[in-house]
């Protein structure tokens, strides 16, 4: 069937088409760059399609887990999932945002540590 299909490929040179309806295969017909290139593109559709698997599996573990928790510690993981992604923010956004909340520049300066700002952001949020 691949012989068929390759022989009826407009794509093909004529030689190979001809040479497929005789029984070669495509990759008998193929010059040392073509296969090279065939494998390199094999390898990277592989590694494609095992990260995928790699990472549709961490997303089940991560839904079993959350499935698992009790509520206390859904709200730790939200609490900690917040102070993550306002951890990751530098310390100017981290002021601007406080300022925004209503704190003064006294009580910004007053948070010596990022720490400090972090769950003081929560705080406010909440």
């Amino acid at each position: 069937m691949d012989n068929i299909q390759s022989a009826l490929d407009s794509n093909n040179e004529t030689w190979k088409r001809v040479a497929n309806i005789l029984g070669w295969a495509n990759w008998e017909l193929e010059s040392d760059a073509e296969r090279k290139a065939r494998r390199a593109d094999e390898k990277v559709r592989k590694k494609d399609i095992k990260t995928k698997k790699k990472e549709e599996a961490k997303a089940e573990e991560a839904k079993a887990r959350e499935a698992a928790m009790t509520p206390a510690e859904k709200k730790a993981a939200a609490r900690q999932k917040k102070f993550d992604s306002y951890k990751a923010l530098n310390k100017s956004d981290q002021v601007k945002m406080l300022l925004d909340l209503g704190l003064t520049k006294a009580e910004i300066r007053a948070l010596k540590y990022e720490k400090d700002r972090v769950d003081k952001l929560i705080e406010l949020e909440e």
